[in-house]
């Protein structure tokens, strides 16, 4: 897939399915009880995000740094509490992979890849496939609670316990040494910051890399919004 030519993140078969009530499951509600009969009318309004018919045309410029926060998909029903697809559009694996990030990056460059903790495996193959080398965790945000306070384990049950992390990985073009100097070598990786909308990651990241890499080209992907000083791209803008 070359840049002008990103097709649809949302025809292959594994991000198609959805695992949707069964078509009779309303039909003997009433033999529930009031608790789980609430919990399946709900369920049965819920939709899965509608499908990007189109990508827009991917950038033909080249970056100093590329900041992303992929639609990672999970399995599983996309209409369970806190599932992303009931939010927005996903994209497999091997959709992202084919992605051509490496072609926007300059010859010294860094990519910032957001990640949840249960995707971190994937996310460190997407590099590869990206042909970028990793290089650690650039950013650790610790979400938090509208007084400040780390947030328990809520949402959707985990395999074992509730991550209430998410993962900013850095990696660059060259395999050993930095791409370019480094601004603020003073910063914390740790960062303590309330959620905002679902998936939605704190501006204040945004501010973190200027900072930390200065005034350079730069470059949102999966972007819903424009920032000042960053280019953007994505299907939600």
């Amino acid at each position: 897939m070359t840049p002008g030519q990103a097709r649809s993140p949302r025809n292959n078969t594994a991000t198609s399915r959805v695992y949707a009530l069964p078509a009779d499951a309303l039909d003997h509600i009433d033999t529930y009880s009031e608790k789980n009969r609430k919990q399946l009318r709900r369920l049965a309004r819920r939709r899965v995000a509608e499908r990007h018919t189109n990508l827009p045309a991917f950038p033909s410029k080249t970056y100093d740094i590329v900041y992303a926060d992929p639609p990672w998909f999970y399995y599983g029903s996309q209409l369970k509490d806190a599932a992303a697809a009931k939010h927005y559009p996903l994209m497999d694996q091997q959709e992202l992979a084919k992605l051509p990030i490496r072609a926007i990056m300059s010859k010294r460059a860094a990519l910032f890849l957001w990640c949840t903790c249960p995707r971190l495996n994937f996310a460190l193959k997407l590099l590869e496939a990206w042909n970028l080398h990793y290089r650690g965790v650039a950013y650790v945000w610790v979400k938090v609670n509208k007084s400040g306070e780390i947030i328990a384990g809520q949402g959707v049950m985990p395999t074992f316990t509730k991550p209430t992390t998410e993962l900013l990985l850095v990696a660059t073009t060259n395999p050993t040494g930095r791409p370019f100097p480094i601004c603020d070598l003073a910063q914390a990786q740790v960062v303590l910051h309330p959620r905002g909308a679902h998936s939605e990651k704190p501006a204040v990241f945004r501010t973190l890399i200027e900072k930390l890499c200065g005034s350079r080209s730069r470059i949102e992907l999966f972007a819903r919004s424009s920032a000042s000083g960053w280019d953007a791209w994505g299907a939600e803008l």
